[in-house]
């Protein structure tokens, strides 16, 4: 239990220091990167990565697949590094609607926290039809300090 509480606050805390230079850096866009397998379910469409950067020096490291079924009327999101990132441990995803205030309270949908995943995390699913969401994922990797990529993405894909 207590790996868990630990686990979320190093997410909240990392979430916290990826918005603060977001806000620095400006507008974040989404990635051109192809999406990896889709995990979510034949019905959802893929809408975009979202990248998780290396908090060492900023480099894309990994993304957030988002996407989004019309017939189920919710999101999908899964984290995962690059294919050549080394070393990776502690993926996790959390996705939710942007009217949740708190990351780690009820109304978000997570994976990861509680394993310590290699490859990816998700899929996580959430309601939204005629809501914005916000997602973010995070993963530990290699050797560098600090040694962990995250990325944090408010009030995205509104409708």
């Amino acid at each position: 239990m207590m790996v868990k509480h630990v686990r979320k606050a190093a997410l909240l805390a990392s979430s916290v220091v990826m918005m603060s230079g977001a806000l620095v850096a400006g507008t974040a866009s989404s990635a051109s990167a192809a999406s990896g397998p889709n995990y979510c379910g034949g019905s959802y469409a893929f809408k975009g990565s979202w990248p998780m950067r290396a908090q060492s020096n900023q480099s894309i490291i990994g993304y957030i697949d988002v996407y989004w079924s019309s017939s189920a009327g919710k999101n999908c999101a899964i984290a995962r590094p690059n294919t050549w990132v080394s070393h990776v441990e502690f993926i996790d995803v959390a996705l939710k609607t942007s009217n949740v205030d708190d990351w780690s309270g009820p109304g978000v949908a997570t994976d990861g926290l509680n394993s310590n995943y290699h490859s990816y995390a998700g899929p996580v699913y959430i309601s939204a039809r005629g809501k914005c969401i916000s997602f973010a994922g995070h993963f530990m990797w290699g050797y560098s300090l600090p040694p962990w990529a995250v990325g944090v993405y408010e009030n995205k894909y509104c409708g």
